[in-house]
C-alpha cells in the first residue's frame, strides 16, 4: 500500500503536503513498464539535508516487459522484480515541493 500523509507546520498549523506525481520526472517514465506485485508498499522519511526521500517496493514488470533494459530510464542495474526504487523530494527557492531524482535504492539487493 502507498499511503501516507505528510504535513508542514506554518504559523502552527498543520498543511497537507502533496507529492508531485512521479511520472512527470523523466524516470518516472519507468512507471509505464512496471506494476506492482502482491506485496507492495512505500516508507517515507526526511534526510540530514532536507530532502523527503519515498521508498517504493514490491515492483514487477508489466506483461511485455519482462526483459526491459532499465537503463534507458536512467536506472542500470534495476532489478525489477524485487527492487526497490527511492522518489527524492526537494523544496525549491520559492517553496515549492519537486520531484528531484528517482534512483535505485543501493540497500535493497
Amino acid at each position: 500500500m502507498h499511503t501516507f500523509q505528510a504535513y508542514r507546520i506554518a504559523k502552527h498549523r498543520a498543511i497537507p503536503l502533496k507529492l508531485p506525481d512521479s511520472t512527470t520526472h523523466p524516470k518516472g517514465k519507468v512507471l509505464e513498464v512496471l506494476g506492482y506485485n502482491a506485496n507492495p508498499g512505500s516508507t517515507i522519511s526526511l534526510s540530514t539535508d532536507g530532502s523527503i526521500v519515498e521508498r517504493r517496493y514490491g515492483f514487477m514488470p508489466k506483461k511485455g516487459h519482462w526483459d526491459e533494459d532499465y537503463s534507458k530510464f536512467g536506472l542500470k542495474g534495476f532489478d525489477a522484480v524485487g527492487g526497490t526504487l527511492l522518489f527524492v523530494y526537494r523544496f525549491d527557492a520559492r517553496g515549492k515541493l519537486k520531484l528531484d531524482d528517482i534512483k535505485i535504492d543501493p540497500d535493497s539487493k
